[in-house]
C-alpha cells in the first residue's frame, strides 16, 4: 500500500510492504513553487532524484539515481561479497509550441556516448481537443512524469496535445528502438475515456494486440 502526504513544500510517499518481495520504504520530494526539485529515499539516505525546469515550468531534465548490487562469482560458481553501488540516468527533453518534441536519455557517467533518442509526434487540437479534466491523465509515456504517475502534475507542465507516436532509436542494445503509436477512445460527448498503445520493434516486430494504458472514468 502506498500513502501520499501532501503539505506546501513536500510531498512524502510512504509503501508499506504486503509481502516478502515488496520492500517498505519513505520518499520525501521537496516542492518549490508547486514544483518537484528533489527526491530523498529516507531509507536508504540519499537523494535519489532531481529535476530541472526552464523559466516556463517545462521539465527540461530529469536525474535519476538508484543502487544496483554488485557481486563476485568464482570459477567453481560460488557468490562472493556482494556490494550496493550507486549509478544514475540523465534524461533531457526539449519543447517546442507546449509539446516535449525530443527527449535523450543516457548514463549520468556517459563515457561510451550512449545516448537513447525518442521523437514524439502529436495530434493536432482539432483531431483530439485535451479537455482541463484530462490533461493530467495523460498516462502515456512515463517518461514525461520523470517518475512514477501518482506525482504527475507536480513536476512542470504537461504537453497541451495528446501524443500520437513515440520514435526511439540508439539503444546498442536494440531493445527500445521502435516506434509505439497511441489511439484515444472518446464519449459522446467527446471525452477520452480510453488511451491504447501498440508497439513496433525497429525490426518490423509487432505486439499481436493494442495495449490498453488507462482508463478514464468521469463522475
Amino acid at each position: 500500500m502506498t500513502t501520499l502526504t501532501y503539505s506546501e513544500d513536500r510531498i512524502v510517499k510512504k509503501t508499506q510492504a504486503y509481502n516478502d518481495s515488496y520492500t517498505t520504504g519513505t520518499t520525501t520530494y521537496s516542492l518549490s513553487e508547486g514544483r518537484i526539485g528533489k527526491a530523498r529515499a529516507e531509507t536508504d539516505n540519499f537523494d535519489c532524484d532531481t529535476w530541472y525546469y526552464d523559466s516556463e515550468g517545462n521539465m527540461t531534465k530529469y536525474i535519476e539515481r538508484y543502487t544496483i548490487t554488485m557481486g563476485s562469482v568464482d570459477q567453481e560458481g560460488n557468490t562472493g561479497a556482494t556490494v550496493e553501488v550507486l549509478d544514475s540516468t540523465v534524461t533531457t527533453y526539449i519543447w517546442q509550441n507546449g509539446v516535449v518534441k525530443t527527449m535523450h536519455y543516457y548514463p549520468e557517467d556517459n563515457v561510451s556516448n550512449d545516448i537513447i533518442t525518442s521523437e514524439f509526434e502529436y495530434y493536432d487540437l482539432d483531431e483530439i481537443r485535451p479537455l482541463p479534466s484530462v490533461i493530467k491523465l495523460q498516462y502515456y509515456p512515463e517518461e514525461l512524469a520523470g517518475e512514477d504517475l501518482t506525482l504527475f502534475g507536480y513536476n512542470g507542465n504537461v504537453p497541451a496535445r495528446f501524443i500520437k507516436k513515440v520514435t526511439t532509436s540508439g539503444d546498442r542494445w536494440n531493445k527500445d528502438n521502435g516506434t509505439t503509436t497511441y489511439r484515444y477512445v472518446t464519449d459522446s460527448k467527446g471525452y477520452v475515456v480510453q488511451i491504447y498503445s501498440k508497439w513496433e520493434s525497429a525490426q518490423g516486430k509487432t505486439d499481436a494486440e493494442e495495449k490498453l494504458e488507462c482508463e478514464i472514468i468521469y463522475e
